[in-house]
């Protein structure tokens, strides 16, 4: 929200505190690749609530794919079942209801799960950006400290993720770079994603959710 809002120029209303000095951002490089046990084993789809059952059944995102149900991300978020049945919505938009294309979205979680060292989203993001047909010239260079793309489009949407973490907000230079290339709609939704992702990598590096298969782990470099 934050983000967003900063982000947008939102004037501030009437009576508003000004906010004090912020203290030093240390960043920690440390993945969760290596995490200690597990704090909050995932619940199996079997025990979940019936409500929460029927609920997430009509979900796009496992009406379309009903195996992603068992992902350890939503057994995560199962042991908070109105928590989880809010995010809900969200998600939606989200994964398939955004303005930006499958490939930009893409490349905006992969990078915001980078920034925020979230090993489970990003393992996971690395791959459904391939099916979504990032290109792997691209998705290679996103990992980069200082990422240089070919497409301005796409660097523009980096630019995003980039000055968010980095200054929690958005320089007219970046604005206007997306602004001019997409507009405002596909710009709000790429910063709510980049926040969205940060927020699901902050819960699952404090569960300790253990990774899906694969091979993919994060870079040892911080952008």
């Amino acid at each position: 929200a934050s983000w967003l809002l900063n982000a947008c120029g939102t004037p501030l209303d009437d009576g508003s505190a000004p906010i004090p000095v912020a203290p030093p951002n240390n960043v920690s490089s440390t993945s969760a690749d290596a995490a200690g046990p597990v704090r909050i084993p995932p619940r199996p789809v079997e025990e979940w609530p019936a409500a929460l059952r029927d609920t997430t059944a009509d979900w796009p995102r496992f009406r379309d794919r009903p195996s992603a149900i068992h992902a350890g991300v939503y057994g995560t978020l199962a042991n908070h079942p109105r928590l989880f049945t809010a995010l809900g919505p969200l998600m939606a938009h989200l994964l398939v209801d955004i303005s930006l294309t499958a490939p930009q979205r893409e490349l905006v979680i992969v990078r915001a799960c980078l920034h925020d060292r979230g090993a489970y989203p990003y393992r996971q993001h690395v791959g459904i950006a391939a099916i979504a047909g990032l290109d792997p010239d691209t998705l290679a260079a996103i990992t980069a400290p200082s990422p240089r793309l070919a497409d301005p489009t796409d660097q523009a949407l980096l630019t995003i993720v980039d000055e968010l973490h980095r200054t929690n907000r958005l320089s007219d230079e970046a604005w206007d770079s997306v602004d001019r290339r997409l507009g405002v709609r596909p710009m709000m939704d790429a910063i709510v994603t980049t926040g969205f992702y940060g927020l699901i990598s902050f819960v699952l590096n404090t569960a300790r959710t253990r990774l899906e298969p694969g091979d993919v782990h994060l870079p040892a470099r911080l952008p």
